[in-house]
């Protein structure tokens, strides 16, 4: 069972990864993406509309804000570094690095997340998908030369 913080979480990257193909996320594309019924969408979108992650229309779909936007990139930061630690440095199998990696991002402290930046040298790249890792403070004094 997902907490009810991972559930809003998987909505907001759901939603992030729709909107990229189109102008909103429609309730029963998101419904499909995360194998629920549309009526739990439904009740979500306007939970996340109530903390102010989203805006959302019925009919027109959903949208991230500002706020939602940055939690999306936080978690993905989060899911990239864990994937490249799992995969890379602990030599789990790939597939395995990603379920993992999907799971704990929800979890994993912001200190903690600096802490695991910094053991692997602030990366900039997970190999799995060749995805650019979001560079954090400490990564950016580094490149910088500060």
């Amino acid at each position: 069972m997902h907490s009810s913080k991972e559930q809003s979480e998987m909505y907001l990257k759901a939603i992030w990864a729709v909107t990229h193909t189109s102008e909103s996320a429609k309730t029963t594309r998101i419904a499909e993406r995360l194998h629920v019924a549309p009526s739990s969408t439904t009740e979500m979108f306007q939970k996340l509309k109530k903390r102010g992650l989203i805006n959302y229309e019925g009919y027109k779909g959903a949208v991230l804000t500002k706020k939602g936007r940055e939690i999306v990139v936080r978690l993905t930061r989060k899911e990239r570094l864990l994937k490249k630690f799992l995969h890379e440095v602990l030599h789990l199998p790939k597939k395995k690095a990603m379920e993992q990696a999907c799971t704990l991002e929800h979890y994993l402290s912001e200190d903690t997340e600096r802490s695991l930046c910094k053991f692997m040298g602030c990366p900039r790249i997970c190999r799995i998908g060749n995805d650019p890792i979001d560079q954090c403070a400490a990564c950016m004094k580094k490149y910088n030369g500060q």
